[in-house]
C-alpha cells in the first residue's frame, strides 16, 4: 500500500542495469496456460535462483504453470528494455506452511531458473541475512525495490526508510509499495555478513495495524539455512 503521500522513486536503466540493483528483476507468470499474466518482483540469490512471495509462485497447493524472470529490467521509453534478457522458471518451491496453510509468515518462495541461465557474471545475486529477535530491526533503515503495477509495466521503484517494529519471523515497515511488488527484497547495501548487498526479507503484504504498515515474510537463520 502507499501509505500517506506516496514516497518512492523511480530508477532509471543505467541504475537496474548495474549491480546490485540488477540482481532485482521483474516475473512474469500464468496459473493456466491461457489464463492471465501477473507480475511480481523477485531476486536472485545465485546465478539461476530466484528468491519471492509464496503467492507468486503457489495458490494454495496449485503451482504457478508458467513464468519469466528478468533481471534489470526498466522502462526506459515504450516497452521494457531487459540488460540481460529474460530466462523461464523451471521449478517451484514454497513452505507447507504457506501452501497448506497460507500462513503470511510464511509466504516467500524460490524459483529455479532454466539450467541455460547463468546471471553470476552479469546481473550478480544478494546475500541474505537477520538479527536475532523481537524487533531487532526497529528503527533500522532497509530499502524495497520493484515493480508497482499502478506505475508504467516495467518500471522500477524504490523507497527507503526506518522498519517499524518485527516479530520473530515478519517484517513491518513503512515503506510504500503496490500489487506487482510482492517479492520484492528488503535490503541493505552492505551488510558484513554477506561482504556486500544482503536481504533481510521479501515484501509480500499492504498495509494493516495502526499505524498502518506494509510487511513480508523475515529472513531468520533457520529460513535461510532452508533456502540454501
Amino acid at each position: 500500500s502507499v501509505i500517506g503521500a506516496d514516497g518512492r522513486v523511480r530508477l532509471r536503466l543505467d541504475k537496474t542495469s548495474g549491480y546490485p540493483l540488477s540482481a532485482i528483476g521483474q516475473i512474469e507468470f500464468r496459473f493456466s496456460p491461457t489464463g492471465i499474466t501477473y507480475i511480481c518482483t523477485g531476486y536472485l540469490i545465485d546465478a539461476k535462483s530466484v528468491l519471492t512471495a509464496g503467492h507468486c509462485s503457489f495458490q494454495g497447493a496449485q503451482s504457478i504453470h508458467s513464468a519469466s524472470f528478468f533481471p534489470g529490467r526498466e522502462r526506459s521509453t515504450g516497452e521494457p528494455v531487459n540488460p540481460f534478457g529474460g530466462c523461464a522458471v523451471v521449478a517451484v518451491w514454497a513452505p507447507d506452511k504457506w501452501k497448506d496453510e497460507a500462513k503470511p509468515a510464511h509466504d516467500f518462495s524460490v524459483q529455479q531458473l532454466d539450467d541455460g541461465c547463468d546471471f553470476s557474471e552479469t546481473a550478480g545475486s544478494f546475500g541474505l541475512f537477520n538479527l536475532d529477535g523481537a524487533n531487532a530491526f526497529a528503527g533500522r533503515r532497509l530499502r524495497v525495490e520493484g515493480y508497482p503495477g499502478d506505475k508504467g509495466y516495467g518500471s522500477r521503484w524504490r523507497m527507503v526508510d526506518e522498519v517499524d517494529r518485527n516479530s520473530v519471523n515478519t517484517l513491518h515497515y513503512p515503506m510504500d509499495t503496490f500489487g506487482g511488488q510482492s517479492g520484492s527484497p528488503l535490503f541493505k547495501w552492505n551488510r558484513p555478513e554477506c561482504g556486500g548487498p544482503c536481504s533481510a526479507g521479501v515484501h509480500a503484504y499492504g498495509a494493516g495495524g495502526s499505524p498502518p504498515t506494509n510487511s513480508g515474510p523475515m529472513m531468520t537463520t533457520g529460513r535461510i539455512g532452508t533456502i540454501a
